[in-house]
Parts: structure tokens; C-alpha cells; sequence
């Protein structure tokens, strides 16, 4: 019995895992895509590689998703 509840568990924290990475997967396209249109912010943001801390947490949650 342990085992379905554990299982559950799981299920939920690989669930998170999926949303969070699609969450900063959303932030990095839109960084991206505001830097194109030139406001100033989101210019210095990509210039500072701000989105590669990002993208550099999206590879460790892939690569520990449980």
C-alpha cells in the first residue's frame, strides 16, 4: 500500500517539475522575444545573460526530475 501512496507522490513532484520548466521556458521566450522589440530592460537582461540562469535551471530540474 505504501508503494500507491509513495507512487502518488511522485507522479505530483515530476508534475511540478514538467510545470516549472515550462514556466521558465515561458520567461526565457518572452525575455527574448521583448528584447527584440528593443525595450531597454529586457536588451540589458539578455546582455547580462540573465536568461541562460534560466535555461541553466531548466537542464538541472530535466536532469533530477524524479
Amino acid at each position: 500500500m505504501r508503494r500507491i501512496a509513495d507512487r502518488s507522490i511522485n507522479d505530483q513532484r515530476a508534475a511540478m517539475s514538467d510545470l516549472v520548466v515550462e514556466r521558465l521556458d515561458a520567461l526565457v521566450a518572452f525575455t527574448e522575444e521583448e528584447a527584440t522589440r528593443g525595450p531597454e530592460k529586457y536588451c540589458r537582461d539578455i546582455e547580462q545573460r540573465h536568461h541562460t540562469l534560466c535555461c541553466e535551471d531548466i537542464d538541472c530540474i530535466r536532469a533530477h526530475r524524479s
